[in-house]
């Protein structure tokens, strides 16, 4: 019960809305309506005196609502609930209304109220409602007429029609009904939203079942019995319990043809003009369709028909990509005749050539084929010979172009030449695409052969090509290669211990499945010389099939340096003496195990600073920089005695000799020095002016040559362990002088020398002595001896074999050098990412001073490409395999992209550790764009072939309405008119026109193979009958030859389920070819049942003839497009050359196989197999 309160706005709610044009209503929680205005009372048809009012769902008919919001009392209706749904669309009679509830909760949220707001949208819907079913209906009128433009089947278009109209509208059936005496397979073709029977039909009148299911199969008669069709639209009424039901009948019908009727049923009650006109109009689609396949259709005059031909091909001229001519045959090549293809491809106008009005045509060839397109033209012409011949052409705007040309002469009847007939088009395009890619393998076979590395190709395991730098570095022939696999250019196992053949093979097969390998190999020549190189494998493809492209590069002589560096490496550790090499900026770059234990310095401290670190106060004299550095410059050995200091602090003096580190080029690149420790030689000095004794036992251990002299130059002592080392004796030196034991040329520096230290100078030298054909370096330290008043009495020097050490010293000179000059970008980096060396050749590639990034990581150079984890991972897999290989784009300094390649392999320490990783940087940009250029050249080449196939099934679908008109026509005159002339002309424009017509079919079904239209639609038939009905239509075609044709087939009837079009035209190809190429004698058609090897049936036609046959070896040619055996103008027998093509591929489409003998002027006999039922031989193939 409401309250009188609640009564009191009810009554206030009822004045603000009474009146409205809505309805407006007001109903409780429950749904029970408390008010409604009187639109609604109007509408709904509630009386006013109606104490009780009903619920609002039922008021409103909610019950056909799809959805309802989720607070709707009504819990027995069907509709989904959804949350926040407050508008609806819901009917009422006959009216349309847009339904909005609202809810009103109270204070305690619950639902108190629910305002119902109705607005009559009967007018908007039924336009929109009428809106849709028109676009139905021209969407189902637009998709008939693609799909009959495709379509030439007349009982599938009738299956179509139908099934098109009843997916796009609302009709409980679609149906057509055909007329009498018209060619199909049924009476009727249908969809039905309901299971149909036929009884007793007649195609004169609609006696049509629609059998309900649910209506406990009771057969309800829908369609009443209607009068004879007429030529007009009928539409018809049915009830059938309460539901009224319309029947609309539409002839279909094309001038005096009649197809039959379109009946569409439905249940909506009215239907406008519009719809009818719309039905009408797909109805006369179709009819025109339909009449467009039949040809016994009556069509316009004669004259009309030809002029339309004559159209047509003015057309297809117009359209060609070529142009045609007819010339006289003169040095001008006077032109009676160009198409208006001629302009678009020369820029002259016809009217400017014709009769060499402007410019003779031969005018427009290139002056170096003139003459001998003359020469070749007329000796083809007096052998009546088809020409055809490819020249540049200069075009109005002076760009050169090539031309095809094609054509034949014409001839009077004395056989002499009166004209010249033919096609000429542009393959300007075809050219240049051949000019590039003779080009691309130019380019190739230049860096091919030019390379200086050997490099191979490989099919499976065996070489197939290499090039000269191979057959240098194995000392072979190409036969002595060629064929044969690597591991036979190898010893029988590897240093590693594997045999070769087995790591041959384990590394093709790697690199097959896409991996790209680099190695070191140890391989032998020809005459069995083993040498050590590098070789990359990596996988290339051509067509579909793969290959290994094998570079191979001689390292022998690089490994005998890196061997030596190594060595050099090992001894400068080892060595007694601080050495270091510095740049030209003078900052450290190496250091050995002594400098850093003389210097207290690690090497990571002290590399990269300035060596003045190390120079003590004392000895920082610009006069001794001075000095030092013009003795360097002119590549001079500079010597001297230094104050240093330590990291700590403490001073020491040492004698330091530097010389200076050149390229090839002669250009200094750095610096050497070797510093020696002078405290522990003032303690020696020291201790042998308190012991000689003790000295002697000191120097008598040692390596070094130790010995005195006095002060006449001349020895007196010899000390050392040298003696025994070198063969030599005390009395070789005691008591003669430099002079007497080295001569006067490499006596006389040593002379100079102890003079000097006479004087009180204490001296390091070096110098060399050749035995033979080796020379040997010494380094001497020379100092006076003093007695203790001061005096000079005489000099000590100790002579040190510094051979090794020189050597060394060049090596690493040479090694530095061979990196600066080699074109690969080359860098070193450090295990925390630091690039510590950088060689001129990957400065250049990208476009950077090396000092820019030399002591940068190689992550803050490129970020992008090397992220900040990848330096770690790839530490990993190069300890493990050995190397890495990546292509990355980057951008060099100066914004230019470009594709390197980057080999990184490591370096590891005696201990295993990893030290450094080098790193092979090549440019292999132009690489890139090559592979791109050939990507480019066959796209074009594919959209080229795919513009053909297009064109081609285009027009050929042209020919095929004035053609029909032809045949209909000649063949009314054939029986209208008994003149002789008349039936000469009628069966010459007969048989015309059947040749024209089987050469468009031909190229219809060559366009829809080649477009992928060709679809297999299997049915049921008659092989035995189909075969029967085109041998007799074939031997009725050509009973002037008086053949004999013999047609046996082991039963009567030979029943199979496959597509009966193909194998229609698989068969009258083959007999067609029999009949045409036979002059006489006999044909013979067998068909007979088979199984194949997987047990299912086989059906095999054979047909021979006894006709020209066919040379053996063109008889793999027989199935090429447009190919005859007999060529040429003069071919006796005509065709276009694509009966047997299509015929082989139809048979392929049925998965199918045909099989051909002959013999050359004795006959020839096809052999076709189909499978009997398409779909097991589909099931079977898969």
């Amino acid at each position: 019960m409401l309250s009188p309160e609640e009564l009191e706005k009810l009554q206030e709610f009822g004045k603000i809305f009474e009146h409205s044009d809505d309805i407006v209503a007001l109903s409780d929680g429950s749904g029970k309506l408390l008010y409604i205005n009187k639109s609604g009372r109007k509408f709904l048809k509630i009386e006013d005196n109606l104490n009780e009012l009903p619920f609002c769902f039922n008021a409103f008919h909610c019950t056909i609502l799809e959805q309802i919001p989720e607070y709707c009392p009504g819990k027995e209706l069907p509709a989904e609930r959804i949350p926040n749904l407050f508008q609806m669309i819901t009917k009422v009679g006959d009216e349309f209304f847009k339904l909005n509830c609202t809810p009103v909760y109270n204070g305690a949220k619950e639902l108190r109220y629910i305002v119902h707001i109705a607005k009559n949208e009967t007018e908007s819907y039924k336009r929109e409602r009428k809106l849709l079913h028109t676009n139905s209906l021209l969407k189902a009128i637009r998709n008939f007429n693609q799909f009959i433009f495709v379509e030439r089947v007349p009982d599938r278009i009738l299956d179509e029609a139908c099934q098109i109209l009843y997916q796009t509208q609302n009709y409980i059936f679609v149906g057509l009904l055909t007329a009498k005496d018209t060619p199909f397979e049924k009476d009727v073709y249908y969809y039905s939203k309901y299971n149909i029977e036929l009884k007793d039909f007649d195609n004169n009148q609609i006696e049509i079942y629609l059998h309900f299911k649910e209506k406990a199969e009771e057969l309800i008669k829908i369609y009443a019995k209607l009068p004879q069709f007429e030529r007009k639209v009928e539409i018809h009424e049915g009830i059938y319990e309460n539901e009224k039901f319309i029947i609309i009948s539409i002839p279909i019908f094309y001038k005096k043809l009649n197809f039959g009727h379109l009946v569409v049923s439905s249940t909506q009650f009215q239907v406008d003009e519009e719809e009818i006109a719309f039905l009408q109009e797909f109805a006369d689609d179709l009819a025109l369709a339909l009449y467009s396949i039949f040809s016994e259709q009556e069509k316009e005059k004669l004259e009309d028909t030809v002029r339309e031909r004559e159209r047509f091909y003015y057309t297809l001229l117009s359209n060609l990509p070529g142009f045609v001519y007819r010339c006289r045959n003169d040095r001008y090549w006077t032109m009676e005749y160009l198409s208006d293809n001629f302009y678009k491809i020369t820029g002259y106008r016809p009217e400017e050539v014709i009769g060499n009005k402007v410019l003779s045509f031969n005018d427009l060839i290139h002056k170096d084929h003139q003459e001998r397109r003359w020469v070749k033209w007329q000796i083809l012409l007096r052998k009546r010979q088809v020409f055809e011949d490819e020249y540049p052409i200069v075009t109005k705007s002076g760009e050169i172009r090539w031309v095809y040309e094609q054509g034949r002469g014409v001839y009077d009847e004395n056989g002499n030449v009166v004209a010249l007939e033919g096609y000429i088009t542009d393959i300007t395009p075809r050219k240049k695409l051949e000019e590039q890619i003779i080009e691309s393998e130019r380019k190739y076979r230049a860096l091919f052969e030019e390379s200086a590395d050997g490099i191979f190709l490989m099919s499976a395991d065996t070489f197939i090509d290499c090039n000269l730098s191979a057959l240098k570095m194995f000392r072979c022939e190409r036969k002595d290669i060629i064929g044969k696999p690597p591991y036979e250019f190898s010893p029988p196992f590897q240093p590693d211990g594997q045999p070769s053949k087995k790591k041959v093979i384990e590394l093709i097969n790697r690199a097959y499945k896409g991996e790209t390998i680099r190695f070191e190999w140890l391989h032998k020549t020809l005459d069995g010389v083993e040498f050590e190189c590098e070789v990359s494998l990596n996988k290339i493809s051509y067509g579909k099939k793969s290959y290994i492209l094998a570079i191979v590069r001689n390292i022998s002589e690089q490994k005998k340096s890196y061997y030596e560096i190594l060595k050099f490496a090992k001894a400068l550790d080892s060595i007694g003496e601080a050495v270091c090499i510095t740049d030209l900026s003078n900052r450290f770059i190496y250091v050995n195990k002594a400098f850093e234990n003389l210097y207290g310095y690690s090497s990571e401290e002290i590399l990269g600073k300035n060596f003045l670190v190390i120079r003590a106060q004392e000895s920082l004299n610009p006069e001794i920089e001075k000095s030092m550095f013009e003795a360097l410059s002119k590549n001079q050995v500079w010597r001297g005695e230094l104050w240093n200091k330590d990291k700590n602090g403490r001073k020491f003096k040492v004698i330091l000799t530097s010389n200076t580190i050149w390229d090839e080029a002669g250009k200094p690149i750095g610096y050497v020095g070797v510093a020696i420790d002078l405290t522990e030689r003032i303690k020696m000095q020291k201790a042998l002016e308190e012991s000689e004794e003790r000295f002697r036992t000191l120097v008598s251990s040692m390596d070094d040559i130790v010995y005195t002299l006095d002060t006449q130059h001349r020895h007196n002592g010899i000390f050392g362990k040298w003696a025994q080392n070198y063969g030599l004796t005390e009395e070789t030196f005691l008591g003669k002088t430099a002079l007497e034991i080295l001569g006067e040329e490499e006596g006389k520096i040593h002379i100079e020398m102890q003079e000097r230290c006479l004087k009180g100078e204490s001296i390091v030298y070096e110098w060399s002595r050749t035995l033979g054909k080796d020379t040997f370096y010494f380094q001497t330290h020379i100092s006076p001896i003093r007695n203790s008043k001061g005096e000079i009495i005489g000099i000590v020097g100790i002579v040190r074999d510094i051979t090794k050490l020189k050597k060394l010293e060049l090596d690493l000179v040479k090694f530095y050098q061979i990196v600066e000059q080699t074109p690969t970008g080359v860098f070193i980096l450090e295990p925390d990412e630091r690039i510590t060396f950088v060689n001129r050749s990957l400065g250049k590639i990208l476009d950077v001073n090396r000092n820019e990034i030399v002591n940068h990581k190689i992550s803050q150079i490129h970020s992008k490409i090397f992220p900040e984890n990848y330096f770690k991972e790839l530490i990993n897999k190069v300890e493990k395999q050995g190397a890495e290989s990546i292509e990355v784009n980057i951008k060099t300094k100066k914004s230019n992209e470009i594709w390197v390649k980057i080999l990184f392999f490591p370096i590891f320490n005696d201990n295993g550790q990893l030290v450094n990783l080098v790193g092979l940087l090549n440019d292999i940009t132009k690489e890139k764009e090559y592979i791109a250029e050939l990507k480019r050249a066959k796209e074009k080449a594919e959209e080229l072939s795919a513009l053909k196939t297009y064109l081609l099934m285009n027009f050929s679908h042209e020919f095929r309405t004035p053609l029909n008109g032809i045949l209909g026509w000649s063949q009314v005159l054939k029986e209208e008119r008994n003149e002789p002339e008349i039936q000469e002309i009628a069966n010459y424009i007969f048989q015309s026109g059947t040749r024209l017509l089987e050469t468009v079919n031909s190229l219809i079904d060559y366009s829809r193979i080649e477009t992928g239209f060709l679809k297999i639609q299997a049915s049921v038939f008659d092989v035995v009958d189909t075969v029967r009905e085109i041998t007799n239509s074939l031997k009725e075609q050509f009973k002037d030859k008086n053949l004999l044709v013999k047609f046996q087939s082991e039963t009567d009837s030979i029943i199979i389920e496959t597509d009966e079009y193909l194998v229609r035209a698989i068969v009258h190809a083959i007999v067609h070819n029999a009949f045409k190429f036979t002059r006489q004698g006999e044909i013979n058609i067998i068909l007979h049942k088979k199984m194949d090897e997987n047990n299912l049936e086989q059906v095999e036609i054979v047909v021979s003839d006894t006709g020209i046959g066919i040379p053996e070896d063109q008889i793999d040619l027989i199935w090429t497009d447009f190919y005859q055996v007999s060529q040429g103008l003069s071919r006796e027998f005509e065709g276009q050359g694509l009966g047997l093509s299509i015929a082989k591929k139809f048979i392929e489409k049925l998965n199918g196989k045909i099989f051909v003998k002959s013999e050359l002027g004795k006959g020839s006999t096809f052999t076709i197999v189909i499978p009997a039922n398409y779909s097991d031989s589909i099931n079977t193939t898969n």
